[in-house]
């Protein structure tokens, strides 16, 4: 998908094809488009994971993602190796240890889904 004229098309094709869910990837259409694509999963009744709070405040159910913030620091300690001569080739790939989980119950209400409590209990933040 290119456009964001091609996103009702591609909820209905969704639909059609019986799935139970969407994950919404990081892309720009993606995220110019957040609130038409909550919109477009309630109206099909489709539970939906992004991976930025924006997504959920759009209307989407869940976000799961890095927890960006938390990597501020390793990112400035990698530039300043680069910077202080180190090749970036030379620097070992750290992954993400930290996560973020973010719920909207009015979403989940809307759906028809009810949110185990060990799951709101594990989130970083809800949405009501």
């Amino acid at each position: 998908m290119k456009e964001a004229s091609e996103i009702a098309g591609a909820f209905d094709h969704l639909s059609s094809l019986g799935v139970g869910g969407v994950v919404i990837n990081p892309d720009p259409v993606f995220f110019s488009n957040a609130a038409a694509i909550a919109d477009l999963a309630r109206a099909h009744k489709l539970p939906s994971v992004g991976v930025d709070r924006g997504f959920v405040v759009a209307g989407g159910l869940f976000a799961y993602s890095v927890n960006y913030l938390a990597m501020a620091p390793r990112t400035a300690r990698f530039v300043d190796r680069i910077l202080g001569g180190t090749s970036p080739g030379d620097l070992a790939v750290d992954l993400s240890t930290e996560f973020k989980v973010i719920v909207s119950l009015k979403t989940a209400k809307a759906l028809g889904i009810i949110i185990p409590p060990a799951l709101l209990a594990r989130a970083d933040e809800v949405i009501e």
